[in-house]
């Protein structure tokens, strides 16, 4: 069962009929989990990956994964799977499921 909440759309609260859209939220969670900076959740201090900081960093694929896994996990996250391209471009792909 997949956790729902506001959604949004290009970092925007999405509107439907004049209402806030409410759908599952699991991957935007997750999204948002890795682009975030630590300290950019005043509630959660402790939340963010930052994924901007491994761009150009050659070496670092296993700390990524490492910072990607803890946070997912204190978000309640399992089987969590992580996929980064061994190429210049840094494309990660996560795929994980909540215990719910």
């Amino acid at each position: 069962m997949a956790v729902k909440d506001i959604t949004l759309l290009e970092n925007d609260l999405y509107i439907i009929n004049g209402d806030f859209s409410v759908q599952e939220s699991d991957s935007q969670h997750i999204e948002l989990i890795i682009d975030s900076w630590l300290g950019s959740w005043k509630q959660f201090p402790l939340c963010g990956v930052g994924i901007e900081n491994y761009v150009k960093s050659s070496g670092q694929s296993l700390a990524l994964k490492r910072s990607i896994s803890v946070q997912l996990e204190a978000d309640g996250f399992n089987s969590i799977d992580i996929y980064i391209s061994p190429y210049d471009i840094l494309d990660v792909t996560v795929d994980a499921t909540r215990n719910v």
